[in-house]
C-alpha cells in the first residue's frame, strides 16, 4: 500500500511541474507538407519539374524539423504563403527549411514541417525549391502554388 501512495505522490509532483505536459506534447500533431519533385537536365540546363505537394500531419516526435544536407551540392525545399491575399506576390516562409544532397537528375521526396503559428490553413501555399552547387551558386529553382486550404 505504501508503494501506491508513493507512486501517486510522484505522479502529482510530475503533473504540477509540467513534466507530463512535456511528455504528452511530443505526441501532438504538427502540420507537414509532403513534396515530390523531379530534376532533369536538358541542353546543359538543370530544371526542377513535376513538383507535387500534399498537406498532412505527423506527431511532433516524428516531425523532421530543420534538415540540411551533409554535403554540397544540395536540393532545398521551403513552403511559403502569401502575407496578404490581395497582394499574392508578397510571401513569407511558413516552414522549416528542408534539404538533401543533390546527386543528379532523378526524383526527390521531402517532408517539410510547417511553423505552428505562421501557417494559415485558409490560404494556399507556395512550394519553393532550389538546387545549390559546391560554390553556393543556384543551379535551378522552381515555385508552384498548391491549394491546400481548409474551409
Amino acid at each position: 500500500m505504501k508503494y501506491i501512495k508513493v507512486i501517486f505522490l510522484i505522479m502529482i509532483i510530475l503533473l504540477f511541474t509540467g513534466c507530463i505536459e512535456q511528455i504528452t506534447s511530443r505526441f501532438q500533431k504538427v502540420d507537414v507538407v509532403y513534396v515530390n519533385l523531379s530534376v532533369v537536365t536538358e541542353e546543359n540546363k538543370t530544371l526542377i519539374t513535376d513538383m507535387k505537394a500534399t498537406r498532412g500531419e505527423v506527431t511532433k516526435i516524428n516531425a523532421p524539423g530543420f534538415v540540411a544536407p551533409d554535403k554540397f551540392p544540395g536540393i532545398y525545399v521551403k513552403i511559403k504563403q502569401s502575407i496578404n491575399i490581395s497582394k499574392p506576390e508578397l510571401v513569407k516562409d511558413v516552414s522549416v527549411p528542408n534539404g538533401i544532397p543533390y546527386i543528379g537528375p532523378g526524383n526527390y521526396s521531402f517532408t517539410v514541417q510547417l511553423f505552428e503559428n505562421e501557417y494559415n490553413k485558409t490560404q494556399p501555399i507556395f512550394v519553393y525549391s532550389e538546387i545549390i552547387d559546391n560554390k553556393s551558386m543556384r543551379l535551378a529553382r522552381n515555385m508552384i502554388g498548391v491549394n491546400s486550404t481548409e474551409e
